[in-house]
């Protein structure tokens, strides 16, 4: 029952960081545990096992699932937002330390993502901080990533972008400014 998962949840989530701060497994073996966690959508176990690992690494490994959970439209938007979530937060250390795997993460579940903001149209907050926080953290990787986005997906994503790093505040212009001249500036 649901009790009962919340309950032992906390436990298994101890047990799986005592199994990975003293395991003998090789970093191929840790690659099929934490593509196991992606693909049952354990995402809080498959948080902390991507914690000690290369970063980008556990996130590549775990692609197939992350386009599965988040790409499904018939599935709980619950469960989708707690996909992303996780892809976002390991994202994070991977931005820092592996941009290189943030480029291919993005071609990979670009599509994915912004399907959810496209059919979420009111707006999913997750769907677009996941866009947000890669433009503010990694602009070159954005933009060459929009670069092999469709025009009528691109506008439509950077717009939601520029609106949230502004502060969905207009921008309204002033009156023009004259032009200083130098000319009547004389020695």
């Amino acid at each position: 029952s649901n009790k009962e998962k919340s309950s032992t949840e906390p436990e298994c989530i101890s047990m799986v960081k005592a199994c990975q701060e003293d395991s003998a497994l090789s970093t191929d073996e840790w690659r099929q545990v934490i593509a196991y966690a992606a693909a049952n959508e354990l995402w809080e176990a498959w948080s902390i096992l991507i914690s000690d690992f290369p970063s980008g690494d556990g996130i590549l490994c775990s692609t197939q699932s992350f386009k599965k959970s988040i790409g499904d439209l018939n599935a709980s938007p619950r469960n989708q937002i707690k996909g992303l979530a996780a892809l976002r937060n390991g994202l994070q250390s991977a931005v820092v330390e592996n941009p290189t795997a943030v480029g291919t993460i993005l071609h990979v579940l670009g599509f994915e993502i912004f399907q959810l903001k496209v059919y979420h149209s009111t707006g999913c907050p997750t769907v677009q901080a996941v866009f947000v926080y890669i433009a503010r953290t990694t602009p070159p990787i954005f933009k060459s990533t929009m670069a092999s986005v469709i025009p009528e997906c691109r506008s439509t994503i950077e717009a939601a972008v520029r609106a949230d790093m502004s502060g969905y505040v207009s921008v309204s212009q002033g009156p023009a400014k004259k032009k200083l001249s130098l000319k009547g500036f004389v020695r």
